[in-house]
């Protein structure tokens, strides 16, 4: 299995590999596999236990989930009209004593303004906005594809270490058991100084590669601790190899998958897409926006005093059309 992973890293088949067998969607598997609270009476640890402590700690994720509420609470505001201008003051006074001696004069006066973007600008920043929260889906699900492959690397990787361990430790017995009858028949007069060097030698190979291995086993292990928010130190019991494929797709298969349902290309489509609505809004901005205002104020009129009002429209002018709104078309 190792093998394969070594032939194919690189591209996205090793990710969608182990996503995929983290999950174990294959139905054409053993069903051997003990239950939770046995393993964890047996002191193991399985790749679903892995999984669930990595989805409920990482930071990761949950940095970029909180991306996406962020995102997402932006949509409401996005398709909404500006918000309105207020104003206080007086109208029409005569200077220069500023004096509200003029028939139409008002004092105090009230004014509302309000801006209203044309041309579907609004509609178009709302679109802008859902797919702003679509591509931070997108990218939140693929950190998960990144955090649990990466757990599920660093499981099997420490299973592997411990089977090689298992390994060496009971080659360690063997040459033990021959150091001892080389060295008795030497002893004995029928055998070879050589042969008890060479036995010397090979234990103390072995035992340096064992803790060799062993420090492996506690890099692997505080790798597994940091993607699970973890101390370093925490122990990490033997894993328990659960139910693996009968075969292993091939390349093809990965990457028809991965064009399929890996959260990468889908997040990137729909880049492409907000791309596109933002060019569109671009070609529209140099649209001017209407501006419509109410006017309310006391005035006296013939000496009497009395309600005022007025109306007022207008647009804005692109003035600076060639340094703004045509470069952001560019």
């Amino acid at each position: 299995m190792w093998v394969y992973f070594n032939q194919i890293r690189g591209g996205l088949c090793v990710p969608l590999f182990l996503f995929f067998l983290s999950t174990s969607v294959w139905p054409e598997v053993g069903s051997g596999q003990e239950e939770p609270d046995v393993l964890a009476e047996a002191g193991l640890i399985t790749l679903a236990e892995v999984i669930t402590v990595a989805r409920e700690n990482s930071p990761r994720v949950r940095a970029a989930l909180e991306l996406v509420e962020a995102a997402r609470a932006r949509e409401s505001g996005a398709g909404l009209l500006p918000d309105p201008n207020f104003q206080v003051g007086v109208m029409n006074l005569a200077l220069p004593e500023f004096s509200p001696t003029m028939p139409a004069s008002m004092s105090p006066a009230f004014q509302a303004n309000q801006r209203i973007p044309l041309g579907g600008k609004l509609s178009l920043r709302s679109d802008l906005a859902r797919q702003t929260t679509e591509v931070a889906r997108h990218r939140s699900d693929e950190i998960w594809w990144e955090v649990r492959t990466e757990a599920a690397s660093a499981f099997y990787q420490i299973y592997e270490i411990d089977e090689q361990v298992g390994v060496l430790e009971r080659t360690l017995d063997l040459l033990g058991d021959f150091q001892a009858v080389a060295r008795s028949m030497y002893e004995a007069g029928g055998g070879r100084q050589a042969d008890v060097l060479r036995a010397n030698v090979e234990i103390a190979r072995m035992e340096a590669e064992i803790e060799r291995k062993r420090a492996m086993r506690m890099a692997s292990a505080a790798h597994l601790n940091a993607l699970l928010d973890r101390p370093s130190e925490t122990l990490v019991p033997p894993p328990a190899l659960g139910p693996l494929p009968a075969s292993v797709p091939d390349r093809a298969v990965l990457r028809d998958w991965a064009r399929e349902t890996r959260p990468a290309l889908g997040g990137l489509r729909e880049d492409v897409e907000r791309a596109g609505t933002r060019r569109s809004l671009a070609e529209k901005d140099i649209w001017p926006d209407l501006t419509v205002g109410v006017q309310y104020g006391l005035g006296r009129m013939a000496g009497e005093l009395k309600s005022m009002g007025g109306a007022a429209g207008g647009f804005s002018i692109p003035l600076y059309a060639g340094s703004r709104q045509m470069k952001a078309r560019d």
